[in-house]
């Protein structure tokens, strides 16, 4: 009866953040329920509606280049998080991973990586917090060859005009310490 509840009220049109994080994590909500009680008679409802407002939200939740539209280094961490989740929630119940989605997740994972400084401090951009930032296992990710590359990495200069975003990294400075600086710029109404 709970689950019951709970997806009725994740199915709610009335109640669906569709242009925020909120929104993807009603979603995958909807796909854990249809995925943990597939007897749940709108089980494949659940499942259906979830992957037709992610198909809708994608493109404005994630840029084509991975970055969260929400301008935060903590946003755009949860997100890799989300997509990933999204992911592997879709694969453990034996269901299609939309394309698209895949491709969110992995460019979101490299723009994550880009941001991430090599002590895994991400830069104090909008709603972030200081501390390492940690991919969970669930994701699949190699912690050691994440921590591997991020200490390795050569310098570089990113720049993703879609989203308004670029990222410089200088493995060498003039005061013998790397730098790292990240500029946002742009504006998305609504």
């Amino acid at each position: 009866e709970h689950a019951q509840r709970l997806g009725a009220m994740l199915s709610n049109p009335s109640m669906f953040v569709a242009n925020t994080n909120h929104g993807v994590m009603q979603n995958l909500g909807l796909l854990e329920l249809a995925a943990a009680f597939p007897a749940l008679p709108q089980a494949a409802q659940y499942q259906r509606l979830a992957l037709d407002r992610l198909a809708k939200q994608l493109p404005f939740y994630l840029s084509s280049e991975g970055v969260v539209l929400e301008h935060s280094a903590g946003y755009q961490f949860h997100g890799a998080v989300l997509t990933g989740y999204l992911v592997r929630v879709l694969q453990a119940s034996g269901a299609t991973v939309p394309s698209e989605l895949q491709v969110a997740h992995q460019n979101s994972l490299e723009f994550t990586a880009r941001l991430q400084r090599p002590d895994r401090l991400m830069p104090l951009l909008g709603n972030t917090y200081r501390y390492a930032w940690r991919l969970p296992r669930l994701l699949s990710v190699d912690s050691d060859v994440w921590d591997a590359a991020l200490r390795k990495r050569e310098s570089f200069t990113s720049i993703f005009p879609v989203a308004g975003a670029t990222v410089w990294w200088s493995r060498e400075t003039p005061i013998g310490r790397p730098s790292h600086t990240v500029v946002t710029w742009g504006q998305f109404p609504g």
